[in-house]
């Protein structure tokens, strides 16, 4: 047998005794390392804030009377947060020196007297932050009368224009000019408006105007009363073109349930037509024989040529018409009903479905049939 194992200490302790580093750490940085770590941090905040002794041009206008005058209208509703943020830039300037802000809007909601009321920058803010773009169009020309019956004078004049231009835009920019130096803010690019739309027998049309600095493309959409998108197309402008049209290809059982075309992704009245009542054609289907078939003497010509204005036509058979949904069909007297479309137009008509039947020797030979 072995021997039992002996149980000795280790100390390694001891090994380490007697060993040096020349590396040292100090507990804390150094004094001017603090110190310049400090002063380096306040060197940042100081140039963020942008201190300045002399005032720059614009302050130095801003140092009086201060007018903002904002187009608040519907054609100012698709840059309505740049709207926004210029007016609180040109209150903040003026808050600076103290000044006080006049503010004129161009789309008031009742018979303005303003300007009239000197409001602190507070004031302005709160108003700014409540004001929305209206559903009509800004009236400048009232807007520089209203300017007009006042004699008060300003030292800067801010015009937040929504970038289009009107004889009003001519006559306020005038009376402006003899009040103050003016500066304009404009938008890079202004609202569009749907100027016509209309169901057709290839679906749904509309046609856009744009000013000289709008967007060239948009994208329509056609939708239903209750807000459901049909489908969409994109339409763009020539590059010296202000108006531009496009057609969206929709079905004609789906483009009669249209009920307004809007530009997509633009927030404003006048992105939005809505389709006159009765524009949503009824969907009605013409039930074809087959083979060929003189056009003067077939009788689906003529209730195609008499329907075609007002209603969007299909032809097929029995079947294919009752599957797109068709909302009336119209049956020839020659054209023969096999057992099978019998039974599916029963079925049909009893569920609701309206069919019109020329009447002609075959029908007089069944004048039993209901059909």
């Amino acid at each position: 047998t072995p021997p039992p194992p002996k149980r000795a200490q280790f100390p390694p302790t001891r090994l380490l005794m007697g060993l040096h580093s020349d590396e040292q750490s100090r507990e804390r940085a150094p004094w001017w390392l603090v110190l310049f770590r400090a002063l380096a941090a306040a060197l940042m905040i100081v140039a963020f804030a942008r201190p300045s002794l002399t005032p720059s041009p614009a302050a130095q206008a801003l140092g009086g009377r201060t007018l903002l005058v904002i187009d608040d209208g519907w054609t100012a509703a698709p840059n309505w947060s740049e709207v926004r943020a210029a007016a609180n830039a040109a209150i903040a300037q003026a808050e600076r020196s103290g000044a006080p802000v006049f503010l004129l809007t161009t789309a008031p909601t009742v018979p303005a007297r303003d300007p009239g009321e000197a409001l602190t920058a507070g004031d302005a803010k709160s108003r700014i932050a409540r004001l929305e773009p209206k559903p009509w169009r800004p009236d400048r020309a009232d807007a520089a009368h209203r300017l007009a019956q006042t004699q008060a004078r300003f030292d800067h004049i801010v015009w937040i224009s929504d970038g289009l231009d009107d004889p009003g835009a001519r006559t306020l920019a005038q009376v402006l000019a003899q009040r103050g130096p003016v500066v304009v803010r404009a938008p890079a690019h202004t609202a569009r408006a749907v100027v016509s739309g209309a169901v057709t027998p290839r679906g749904v049309e509309a046609r856009v105007r744009r000013a000289a600095t709008g967007e060239p493309f948009a994208a329509i959409a056609a939708e239903t009363a209750d807000g459901r998108a049909l489908g969409a197309a994109e339409l763009r402008f020539g590059p010296t073109d202000l108006t531009a049209g496009a057609r969206i290809q929709l079905p004609p059982e789906i483009a009669a349930r249209a009920a307004r075309v809007r530009i997509v992704g633009e927030q404003s009245a006048g992105a939005v037509r809505l389709l006159p009542a009765g524009s949503g054609r009824p969907f009605v289907g013409l039930i074809d024989p087959g083979g060929a078939s003189q056009p003067l003497v077939s009788e689906l010509y003529y209730a195609d040529r008499a329907l075609q204005p007002y209603a969007s036509l299909q032809r097929g058979s029995v079947g294919e018409l009752i599957d797109a949904h068709a909302q009336a069909l119209i049956l020839p007297d020659a054209s023969p009903i096999s057992p099978f479309d019998r039974s599916a137009l029963e079925r049909w008509i009893d569920a609701g479905g309206l069919l019109i039947r020329f009447a002609g020797p075959r029908l007089a030979n069944n004048a039993d049939d209901l059909l």
